[in-house]
């Protein structure tokens, strides 16, 4: 394992008060002129806001870059800021490159509303290796209840953000 190699990601910034931050696809399709994103290039991180981004977007968009930086990488990688007016700086080459070339990006209206932005709802899979094979499946959605879970089995719930997993007394090793 090299320690330095790391995939490229790229990481959307959207909300009012409440900012998400999902995953989406290292393209320059997915850029926006309403958000922020972060392209995470291993010794090199990106912040690109968008011209329409607001302060609360931007404001966790430095937070999440320097806790990547920091926390994941030991301080080492080095932090590059960009707004959507100034694309064709020198510094953002390597963004643009990284994204398959630079280009026409999204309007912000076309990246929807900020206040529509909405939590991932509670997702309940069960891991059972009861029918002979190892199987996951979607047991629940939305408000979950103790009773769904089986002391013979293994549980994990997606909340959008984390994931929690349950294991019963009676589960399996592999499970």
């Amino acid at each position: 394992v090299d320690p330095s190699a790391h995939d490229p990601r790229l990481l959307h910034l959207k909300g009012k008060r409440s900012v998400r931050v999902q995953q989406v696809a290292v393209a320059r399709e997915s850029l926006n002129d309403g958000d922020v994103f972060i392209l995470d290039m291993g010794m090199t991180i990106y912040q690109w806001n968008g011209a329409s981004a607001n302060k609360f977007e931007k404001f966790k968009g430095l937070e999440m870059a320097t806790k990547i930086k920091d926390e994941e990488r030991g301080g080492r990688p080095e932090l590059v800021f960009l707004e959507s007016k100034r694309s064709s700086a020198p510094e953002a080459q390597g963004f643009w490159s990284a994204l398959g070339g630079s280009g026409p990006v999204r309007s912000a209206a076309d990246g929807g509303s900020d206040e529509e932005v909405k939590a991932a709802p509670v997702t309940l899979f069960c891991v059972s290796d009861a029918s002979g094979s190892m199987q996951i499946n979607e047991i629940a959605t939305g408000r979950l209840s103790k009773s769904a879970l089986d002391e013979n089995d293994t549980f994990i719930v997606d909340t959008g953000t984390a994931l929690f997993v349950w294991i019963g007394r009676g589960a399996t090793k592999d499970e």
